[in-house]
């Protein structure tokens, strides 16, 4: 949550995505900063249970009924 106001975070999402596939899902409101190699990035709007999952979802990460 809120990723781009810690540089330590941002850092270390970016060295992540050099080295392998990775998508990050914001759980905040959502910020200019976009991490460099990444694969897939969601904003969700929120921290909620049903914003997590909806960001699942679309990643395909949950089965939907």
């Amino acid at each position: 949550r809120h990723t781009h106001r810690s540089a330590a975070a941002r850092a270390l999402i970016e060295a992540l995505a050099a080295r392998r596939p990775v998508a990050v899902v914001e759980m905040g409101w959502p910020a200019p900063w976009r991490p460099a190699g990444a694969r897939a990035f969601v904003t969700t709007y929120g921290a909620s249970h049903a914003n997590g999952r909806a960001a699942a979802e679309t990643l395909g990460l949950t089965a939907t009924s």
